[in-house]
Order: C-alpha cells, then structure tokens, then sequence
C-alpha cells in the first residue's frame, strides 16, 4: 500500500526560502517602483487586465509548472475567472480578498498560503491600501477561463 504524506510543509518551506533569498535586506521604502526581488524586473502579467505585474523566478508558466512573484495595485480586481492549473499563493505583502460566487469573501493578509484547485472560479482582489505581493506556484501552463454568468453551477 503506498505511503501518502502531506506536502504542505514542504511547499511552506520553499516559499519562506525563497522569500528569504530574493527579498534578503528589501523593505518597504526600499524597493524602485519597477524594480522587483533580486534587482530583476517586474513585466506586465500575461492574460491579465493591465495592472498586474509579474516576474518569472523557475520554469515558463505559458509552457508548464512555474514559480513566480506576482504584485497587484490597490483595488486591483480581474473578472471571475478559472485555471487548468492548481494555484498555491503564500501573500508576502498586502491583503488579498478571495472571492468565489455563492461563498463568502475570504480576507487573505501577509504571511497567509492557500490553495486554490484546478477549475475552482474566483478572483483575488488587492484590498489595498498598498500593493500586494504573492509567490505564486502553478502545476502546469498558466490560462484564464473567464467565468460566464449565464452557465449556472
């Protein structure tokens, strides 16, 4: 019978370490508005409304699996939305608000690491009032299924 463990704690150790590697002596009033961890650059984030802001750290999220730091302004709020791809999020600065039809919003603050399961409809909103920043891990290519409201549950 095969032996199944969990990997929460071994994804919560790869998140800090890399918190810890590529934000090493950043603070708030530290970093260049387009300058992100590590000196690198922050692009536009592909699929998204403009506002969102990406830098890839380990793997192509267009072509597969791929870890990466993703800032949202304040009030930032993409569409409903869906992914082929299991999300895990560890929120390293701000709060972001989960939000998913027929559920609660669900307050996500700094420090805060959550799942969200392929084909699961959401949005996160950057409650502001500053920017939010996320390590972001996906299991394979990074799409946006837009969530249409005329198909019910």
């Amino acid at each position: 019978m095969p032996c199944r463990t969990s990997t929460a704690p071994l994804t919560i150790a790869i998140w800090v370490l890399l918190s810890v590697v590529l934000d090493a002596g950043l603070a708030w009033g530290q970093i260049e508005p387009d300058s992100g961890p590590g000196g690198r650059r922050w692009m536009p984030m592909p699929l998204f409304p403009p506002g969102a802001a990406v830098i890839f750290l380990v793997g192509d999220p267009l072509r597969g699996g791929a870890y990466m730091y993703v800032k949202f302004p304040p009030a930032y709020a993409p569409p409903l939305h869906s992914h082929t791809a299991t999300e895990r999020i560890y929120v390293n600065r701000g709060t972001l608000l989960l939000e998913r039809p027929q559920s609660e919003t669900v307050r996500k603050p700094m420090g805060e690491y959550f799942v969200l399961k392929a084909g699961t409809v959401h949005t996160t909103v950057c409650a502001g009032p500053e920017d939010c920043f996320c390590y972001v891990s996906i299991d394979r290519a990074l799409d946006v299924i837009p969530f249409r409201h005329d198909i019910p549950f």
